[in-house]
């Protein structure tokens, strides 16, 4: 039995680690990978199947804490590649849930508890939660979201593309069912919308560095990466993909959620793929609310390496929210449904209380105020460090350089000459140590700023825990920039 478990993770989230002898007791040697109800596998208890694809299962679960708490979530197993132990797909996804922990990227994401393997199937166990977002739509008049509701989803789903592409990957499958709102057990976790399964994520290539696909033989009849209701055209083409077509992807998203799809009625994946290539910017818009043209026009102008302008989308998208007078913190659609449909879906049945809402919505000012004093506070702490440090190094320097000139006034046999020498060299040493002084500010002060300024814009318009939450990512964002900084800063110091 193969296991690919890292002790860190029962460390970091304070599970207990099962025995070796509950390994040897699990006895799952010959269990499917849909067959896991009832079983237990590396001391994980698996619960009732929440849904199955063509690869995989995911099932509710349980697992213990060390201080003796249940922790509920989402176990997702899928089959090993014939004549292996392993699920490339399942594997793909593990390490890009990683990278985006590492990067302190979490928000949109959800938690990797564990993974492992068994002999016919590798197995992740994510945090738990909600109906995604295709079927609660199911549940909406005309199966759409009102404007208040479609505006923020919008936005929402675009701050996890851009993390996920900050981190040099594309999603490859951008469609309803693969978003989805936060479990009903936190009163603010339902308004949270997190992206889901990296099972065709690939990373995305460069001008110097470019990924072609693969093809084993000639392209026959219809072809696509993705789901074809939602991919790029150039999904359909064979061409190299890149940021623009998750963007693509997302405004075809925008287009599902806010009205639909030019081509919800056909049935044909033929007709289908034929009528997204005679499609124009022109037929787009008339799926697309006014605002969301000059998207749509910025996406149009991308090449395939090119970084799309996250932060214009953004203002525009603000902007909107700001003339029809929308909150982040209202409620969404999905909130305000009856109970009957919220006992269906399985989210929370009891209504955010009116008094926190009041109570964002009067301190969200204050709060703004003060997450950018955190934010600037962290900032400036990190810069008064290191000025104080390049202080002390110019000090030393000016001792030595002191303690120099009164050993030459009291060596009277140093002639005049040698004593006006040492001038410059003394010059020539603090210009050299103030030189590496200011190249250690210069690039702190710019990555603070720069990070700070990113902070502070995507705070506009956020929940008080939405903030609260974005500024633990920027504090973790800051410190590995400032280590980074310190390592260039040594090697730059070294070539001076």
């Amino acid at each position: 039995m193969t296991d690919i478990v890292d002790d860190s993770n029962y460390k970091s989230y304070e599970l207990v680690k099962p025995s070796d002898k509950s390994l040897d007791n699990e006895k799952i040697n010959n269990v499917k990978h849909n067959e896991l109800s009832g079983k237990k596998v590396n001391g994980i208890e698996i619960h009732n199947l929440l849904g199955e694809g063509g690869f995989g299962c995911v099932y509710k679960c349980t697992m213990h804490k060390r201080s003796g708490e249940t922790l509920s979530g989402a176990f997702k197993a899928e089959m090993n590649k014939k004549g292996t132990t392993t699920s490339n797909g399942l594997v793909y996804e593990c390490s890009i849930l990683r990278k985006l922990e590492a990067e302190g990227n979490m928000y949109h994401f959800t938690n990797l508890y564990i993974n492992g393997q068994r002999p016919l199937f590798s197995f992740m166990v994510l945090q738990l939660v909600g109906p995604n977002l295709y079927d609660i739509c199911t549940y909406l008049p005309d199966e759409k979201f009102e404007y208040n509701t479609f505006i923020r989803v919008a936005y929402q789903t675009l701050e996890s593309i851009q993390a996920l592409h900050n981190i040099g990957y594309l999603h490859n499958d951008l469609k309803p069912a693969n978003f989805a709102i936060g479990d009903k057990s936190h009163e603010t976790d339902g308004i949270i919308v997190y992206m889901l399964d990296f099972g065709l994520s690939r990373e995305y290539g460069s001008k110097e560095n470019p990924i072609k696909n693969v093809y084993k033989k000639p392209k026959n009849g219809i072809e696509y990466t993705g789901t074809i209701s939602h991919c790029s055209p150039n999904a359909h083409q064979r061409k190299e993909l890149g940021r623009r077509d998750d963007m693509y992807a997302w405004i075809f998203l925008c287009m599902d959620f806010y009205n639909e799809l030019p081509w919800r009625t056909l049935e044909k994946d033929e007709e289908i793929e034929e009528m997204k290539l005679k499609c124009t910017y022109e037929t787009y818009c008339k799926f697309l609310p006014k605002g969301f043209h000059c998207l749509l026009k910025h996406i149009d102008s991308l090449g395939v390496y090119d970084k799309p302008d996250y932060n214009m989308c953004f203002n525009e998208i603000n902007k909107l929210m700001k003339e029809a007078k929308i909150k982040m913190e209202d409620p969404y659609q999905w909130e305000l449904l009856p109970i009957e449909a919220k006992k269906s879906l399985n989210i929370r049945l009891e209504p955010r209380k009116n008094n926190a809402i009041k109570k964002q919505v009067i301190s969200k000012k204050k709060t703004a105020k003060d997450m950018e004093g955190k934010a600037r506070q962290l900032s400036n702490k990190n810069l008064s460090v290191k000025k104080q440090r390049n202080l002390d190094n110019n000090n030393s320097v000016r001792n030595a350089n002191l303690s120099c000139k009164n050993k030459q006034n009291h060596n009277d046999k140093k002639s005049t000459k040698d004593k006006a020498s040492s001038k410059p060299c003394q010059k020539v040493k603090e210009k050299k140590n103030n030189k590496k002084s200011k190249i250690g500010l210069d690039d702190d002060t710019n990555t603070n700023k720069l990070l700070t300024e990113e902070f502070l814009s995507s705070c506009v318009g956020e929940t008080n825990e939405m903030m609260e939450k974005k500024l633990s990512t920027f504090e973790t964002q800051l410190k590995n920039k400032m280590e980074n900084n310190k390592k260039q800063l040594n090697q730059k110091n070294n070539n001076i």
